[in-house]
């Protein structure tokens, strides 16, 4: 099955390790997943929902890439719980 992240991108369930909340992610505590995005970026491997970075609210780590999107973290755990249920049923 396909999570929707904004604005006609989609992932496969199956590859999505980690959903979290943009500003969550930039913690002060933990630079790392500072250093990470910005390695991320220099591969080419981050993909934006949306070129104002005003709007971006999550961050979805997958197994090639990571996206920032537009759609909060809250509703994109929601999707992917309800595709979750869909695929056990």
């Amino acid at each position: 099955m396909f999570l929707h992240l904004g604005n006609g991108v989609s992932v496969m369930t199956r590859d999505v390790i980690a959903i979290y909340d943009y500003m969550g992610f930039f913690i002060k505590d933990v630079p790392d997943n500072q250093h990470y995005l910005q390695r991320c970026q220099k591969e080419g491997r981050v993909v934006r929902t949306n070129e104002e970075k005003d709007l971006i609210k999550s961050v979805v780590v997958t197994k090639d890439k990571v996206y920032l999107s537009v759609l909060s973290s809250t509703a994109l755990k929601k999707r992917a719980q309800m595709v979750y249920d869909l695929d056990n049923d």
